[in-house]
């Protein structure tokens, strides 16, 4: 069974579920909506995949084996200008998940050996100014990350850290814990841990800030309250989906905060979080891309575009009526592995998937 389908407890009445709706697909899927206009082998991907985010001209992307700056001034010719070996990437171990994060002149990645904090000031002279055990990760996991304020939030298979990162070269736990779709239950307490080599669930992740919730999707999707970063409480736990799988998955949520959608292996499911105490979940929707061994991740282009990538390609879907999602296009990314997935970020008119084969720019013509 599907570790979704019996995640976590579920407050009867505090979620409200619609069935799943049937996706309407346009007329004319026109692939030439979503363009590969170029490739490239980043140095550090490998089958499992990598994430990437994306500042000003650079792309900032991590693989098993570190983290790339990739120049994008020219999306058809993207270069890679820097590599750096973080520590903490796990490609000689396990093709584990790994993630990134901007935080002014520093670059937050993550992976299997934990957290290291980079220095991206001169991002051609980039390099490692500090590793820490978040208590959270496994070498088989990995986890991701995402960066609010002077605060980290970290996954991995263990549950989630809140790093405090206002030093960046002296980052610190505030506090960890489980909200009850990653591992087994644990307490939120202070203080750093070490984590052991023990938990072969595969976390594909991201924790989207909304206000001052977080949403953490794994075996389930759980809302944790982080007014109090150091005092966070778990305000709905193991909710079900329906989309994810033990594999994990990922969380996209729309600019106004109100709507979330959360990929995994089984499609991708819409859940109005405009309350996040009293999340209601929309319908779900089958994409074509997605893999259960592999999840996927989705991000919003411009104000009513959703873009999925997984193991099998990518796909653009109009949202403009979330709860009745169209099909504009799918293709190939060429970059992806079905085992690994991919991971995207969007600037403008492209989008940038990484994938364990690289990374692919993609042209989106809309």
């Amino acid at each position: 069974m599907d570790a979704d389908a019996g995640a976590g407890a579920v407050l009867i009445g505090a979620v409200v579920l619609i069935e799943a709706a049937q996706i309407t697909h346009a007329a004319m899927q026109k692939s030439e909506l979503l363009e590969v206009v170029a490739t490239l082998d980043t140095g550090v991907q490998q089958w499992g995949g990598g994430s990437v985010c994306i500042s000003g001209s650079l792309a900032y992307i991590t693989g098993g084996w570190g983290l790339a700056i990739v120049d994008i001034s020219d999306p058809a010719a993207p270069k890679r200008i820097q590599k750096v070996d973080t520590g903490v990437l796990c490609g000689s171990f396990f093709s584990s998940a790994s993630g990134v994060a901007l935080a002014g002149d520093f670059a937050i990645v993550v992976g299997g050996l934990g957290l290291a904090v980079v220095d991206v000031s001169v991002p051609a002279e980039a390099k490692a100014v500090a590793k820490l055990d978040t208590g959270v990760m496994t070498y088989d996991a990995g986890g991701n990350v995402v960066v609010s304020g002077k605060r980290a939030f970290v996954t991995g298979c263990r549950g989630v850290a809140i790093i405090d990162i206002s030093d960046p070269r002296k980052p610190m736990v505030v506090a960890k814990g489980n909200p009850g779709v990653l591992s087994q239950w644990t307490a939120w307490e202070e203080g750093s841990g070490r984590s052991a080599i023990v938990d072969s669930t595969y976390i594909i992740g991201s924790m989207p800030y909304v206000g001052s919730h977080l949403l953490v999707a794994g075996r389930g999707l759980a809302v944790v309250d982080c007014t109090d970063p150091a005092a966070p409480l778990v305000v709905r736990p193991g909710i079900k989906t329906g989309v994810l799988t033990d594999k994990g998955g990922s969380v996209a949520v729309s600019d106004d905060g109100k709507t979330a959608y959360v990929v995994g292996g089984h499609g991708v499911r819409v859940v109005d979080v405009s309350n996040p105490w009293r999340p209601v979940m929309g319908p779900a929707f089958q994409t074509g891309v997605l893999t259960k061994a592999g999840g996927g991740h989705a991000c919003l282009v411009g104000d009513a575009k959703l873009l999925v990538v997984g193991g099998l390609g990518m796909v653009l879907v109009d949202v403009t009526d979330p709860f009745k999602p169209t099909v504009l296009g799918r293709s190939s990314s060429t970059v992806a592995t079905k085992e690994g997935g991919a991971f995207a970020a969007v600037k403008g008119k492209h989008a940038y998937v990484v994938g364990g084969r690289g990374l692919a720019v993609v042209e989106l013509s809309f």
